[in-house]
């Protein structure tokens, strides 16, 4: 919560800033820092309000196996990377998993994931 704290400070800075000043050419350039400094402090942050990205990389993970990613759910992949005994799951993705089954990325990602139980409703290359 700093780190918007911070960007909607800067943010409202350079508003204020350009609006009550006379034109010059500095507004352009100004406004172009102002909108980097603001990106420099989220940089860091987790997304709070979109987790698309996060499917989109399991999408393209599991795609660059080999593997449907319309095939198995998030959920599915969870369970076969924490070693679940009830969870032995297909030969492809039990394999897949296996290999990144060390890798914090991966449970991070997975974790991230909002409605694990579902497979992706999204276009292929997306």
């Amino acid at each position: 919560m700093a780190l918007y704290l911070a960007a909607f400070t800067f943010y409202s800075a350079g508003y204020l800033l350009v609006r009550h000043s006379s034109p010059a050419r500095w507004h352009g350039p100004f406004i172009i820092v102002v909108a980097l400094a603001v990106r420099i402090v989220l940089f860091p942050a987790g997304m709070i309000q979109e987790s698309d990205a996060y499917r989109y990389l399991l999408d393209g993970h599991v795609l660059s196996a080999g593997i449907n990613p319309y095939q198995f759910t998030p959920a599915e992949c969870q369970l076969v990377l924490a070693g679940d005994p009830n969870m032995s799951g297909p030969s492809e993705l039990v394999g897949y998993m296996d290999t990144i089954r060390d890798g914090a990325v991966a449970r991070t990602v997975l974790d991230r994931i909002s409605y694990p139980q579902v497979v992706t409703i999204y276009p292929p290359l997306a």
